[in-house]
């Protein structure tokens, strides 16, 4: 019996496992064999599809974000590249639906929200009159544009010292002045448009 199908019994023998922590403690230990147990059979590849897509679910749920990532990118690479897939979409697979969700969450958490949007649009554009769905991708643009705000406003704080507390004038301030007034009604105009969608 190979390895993975060993820690694959083992874990799912009955549903007591399967939780959080517990999963989590028969994986851990065994983690680095399962990964690089080879996979010709595609029944061996299946249990680790579901061996790495679980811890990694599990990870994120107990709210280990930066363990969590590689293993959510891994699990969603084992089903992209999953021969008996292709063609198909994959977002009708509950499981890669989860794994897209949970990946968006951990992003977004991570403020890393461009990755988090991109993963959100995916499920509001599969799925757009799902409510959840595009609160979170509304989100996401909201923190996007909370930024460029944010980043527009500090360009203007500093041409107003520079300017008038130092008493200096030049061309590059000007411009520095103007992208960031751009800039700050640039992200308004997006934000106020993703609230009406």
């Amino acid at each position: 019996m190979s390895k993975i199908s060993e820690i694959y019994d083992a874990v799912y023998q009955d549903g007591s496992t399967i939780e959080g922590d517990k999963f989590i403690s028969i994986i851990e230990p065994e983690l680095s064999s399962i990964l690089k147990s080879p996979t010709d059979d595609y029944d061996e590849r299946c249990k680790l599809t579901r061996l790495v897509a679980d811890y990694a679910l599990a990870l994120s749920q107990k709210g280990f974000l930066y363990k969590a990532l590689p293993y959510l990118g891994r699990a969603i690479f084992l089903f992209e590249t999953d021969e008996k897939l292709a063609g198909k979409d994959l977002l009708n697979e509950p499981m890669y639906e989860s794994l897209i969700w949970m990946r968006g969450e951990v992003y977004f958490y991570l403020k890393k929200y461009s990755l988090a949007r991109e993963d959100f649009k995916r499920l509001h554009t599969k799925w757009p009159e799902n409510h959840r769905f595009r609160n979170w991708y509304n989100a996401c643009v909201s923190r996007n544009a909370t930024r460029v705000q944010w980043g527009a406003a500090s360009l203007l704080v500093i041409y107003f010292i520079a300017r008038y507390m130092f008493g200096i004038e030049s061309e590059i301030l000007f411009w520095i002045n103007l992208v960031g007034v751009l800039g700050f009604i640039a992200s308004l105009v997006s934000e106020f448009i993703m609230r009406l969608k």
